[in-house]
């Protein structure tokens, strides 16, 4: 089991100095000068509360704030991310697929909030299928198709206002960074890890629970009230549009396995 050493950098809520430490150690110079240099100046906005842009280089923390933001580079990063997971060897998989979720669920988000209504749907129904057992925020998302949605939704909120847990070994975050540098789309990427999530490495091997990821970090208060909430047993029914949606998917890759299955006996 897993075990946390509190002076250990590796324990450090906030990532940065983390991330510093891996880029000096792998040698990539311009990605941490850029790192650094959007670091000060997120130390002088939070000072003055004034936005200074920097056109010159990837905003990791403020990128979504530009105008002439190219929509299909959310698809690409995400399909991108998903497609090295998927790839990747199992015992690092299921730690690395836990980032999916937040980087799908604040995709979506910003496409809506960037006024790229088309796009987030298309986003959307892409991927929807990755994430079956969100099914209630999955409907949630469904309706979430406004900028103003975003900022009256609760479940939109949460997300926004507070970073993603993430708990994984010191092993898959390395070979995770490894791919945001070498990826096509490694800036917008990092710009989406460094803001919505927060990644917890944990010392010792594979295997952190699933009990050690979960949404958005929430006080004492929130989760106490969270639990005071009725329990319901049972399966959770799923959305029957989704349902269906998911089934003609199914028949049309088994389609496609059928005929490949022919197409090799002829």
């Amino acid at each position: 089991m897993a075990t946390n050493q509190n002076n250990s950098p590796l324990n450090n809520k906030n990532p940065e100095p983390l991330i510093l430490s891996y880029l000096v150690h792998k040698g990539y110079k311009q990605t941490e000068a850029m790192f650094r240099q959007e670091s000060i100046r997120n130390h002088s906005m939070d000072q003055n509360n004034i936005e200074i842009p920097t056109p010159n280089f990837f905003n990791y923390s403020n990128y979504s704030a530009y105008s002439n933001i190219n929509p299909d580079i959310y698809k690409q990063s995400y399909s991108g991310l998903k497609a090295w997971i998927e790839q990747s060897l199992d015992k690092f998989k299921d730690e690395l697929q836990r980032v999916l979720w937040p980087i799908f669920v604040n995709s979506y988000l910003e496409l809506v909030l960037k006024g790229f209504p088309d796009q987030a749907t298309d986003f959307f129904n892409a991927y929807q299928s990755d994430h079956v057992i969100h099914v209630k925020e999955l409907n949630t998302m469904r309706v979430i198709t406004q900028p103003y949605h975003v900022h009256e939704n609760e479940f939109a909120q949460n997300f926004r206002s507070r970073k993603y847990l993430v708990k994984m070994c010191k092993t898959s975050y390395e070979i995770f960074l490894d791919f945001l540098q070498v990826d096509n789309n490694s800036s917008f990427l990092l710009r989406l890890v460094n803001q919505y999530l927060n990644i917890e490495v944990k010392a010792g091997g594979f295997g952190v629970s699933h009990t050690d990821i979960g949404a958005p970090i929430y006080s004492s208060y929130e989760l106490d009230e969270y639990n005071k909430q009725e329990v319901q047993l049972g399966y959770m029914q799923m959305d029957p549009e989704l349902r269906e949606e998911l089934e003609r998917e199914l028949r049309e890759q088994d389609g496609i396995r059928q005929r490949q299955i022919e197409e090799a006996n002829q």
